[in-house]
């Protein structure tokens, strides 16, 4: 599932520039699967394609030009994405893109995948108490040597700081931690973030500084804390009431950071400063 190998399965699907069905692994497929899932759900907040603008606004491995991007040339972007035109498939295991630009980028989902994977793998062979960390994205069960709960701390989310702004007694779910206070740039007095909203093409500007989400699979928490970040922190909130997410928001609000914290998430955590 790597975008840096150029001998991966999602690399040569990338660089095809063929329409028809592309077999790929049981795996990738799963993932892809999981991906347009949150896409539907999330109405597009969350969308595997939109690498064409990430490395159009320069979070992508090519360095930032000297400009800001034209509306032009974010409209052009624009027609290379949307998960509506990615298809996938699991009996033969397929890809299939409807445009031949087409591109996947699996950064917000595959970590937490592999983090349930490695989960899976150990409670298989009898392992009862574990934590699994990738780049953030954690699965635990069970408890540690000491017989307390896992304790998990909330990064503060304030660029050029390391504190912690909440700590999490935990057990049984995965957890996935999405932010914009490490990677952005400011140009001429505005702040622009690396969380590209799929809709507009731009960088989202809203006051949502992170989003936590607990969830069963750390995968399906990897994407969701993302399309969280992408919505803001109004309509962050509407749709963890409907879904019934297990979330935590942390807002700005002024020179304060204010937590929302979902009934679900609560129930599942006894947060508690530090």
């Amino acid at each position: 599932m790597s975008t840096y190998d150029p001998d991966s399965e999602l690399s040569r699907f990338n660089n095809q520039r063929g329409t028809g069905w592309f077999s790929v692994s049981p795996e990738t497929a799963a993932v892809v699967e999981l991906a347009q899932q949150i896409s539907v759900l999330s109405n597009g907040a969350f969308d595997v394609t939109i690498g064409p603008l990430v490395d159009l606004w320069g979070f992508g491995p090519i360095p930032r030009g000297r400009q800001r991007p034209s509306d032009r040339q974010v409209e052009l972007a624009r027609q290379q994405t949307s998960y509506r035109k990615l298809q996938v498939r699991r009996e033969p295991a397929a890809l299939r893109k409807r445009i031949p630009e087409l591109r996947v980028d699996l950064s917000a989902i595959a970590k937490g995948y592999a983090v349930d994977q490695l989960a899976e793998l150990l409670m298989t062979a009898g392992v009862n108490d574990l934590l699994v960390e990738i780049g953030g994205e954690m699965r635990m069960r069970g408890r540690r040597p000491d017989g307390t709960p896992w304790r998990i701390a909330i990064e503060q989310p304030l660029p050029g700081e390391r504190s912690v702004a909440q700590v999490l007694s935990l057990s049984a779910t995965g957890l996935a931690t999405s932010g914009n206070y490490r990677n952005f740039f400011i140009e001429e007095g505005q702040s622009y973030a690396h969380t590209i909203d799929p809709n507009s093409g731009r960088p989202v500007r809203h006051q949502l500084a992170s989003a936590t989400v607990l969830d069963p699979s750390a995968a399906r928490a990897d994407a969701l804390a993302t399309a969280l970040m992408v919505m803001g922190e109004q309509r962050a909130q509407a749709f963890c009431r409907r879904e019934r997410l297990a979330a935590l928001l942390l807002i700005h609000q002024g020179a304060r950071i204010a937590p929302i914290m979902t009934d679900r998430f609560h129930a599942l955590s006894v947060a508690e400063l530090p």
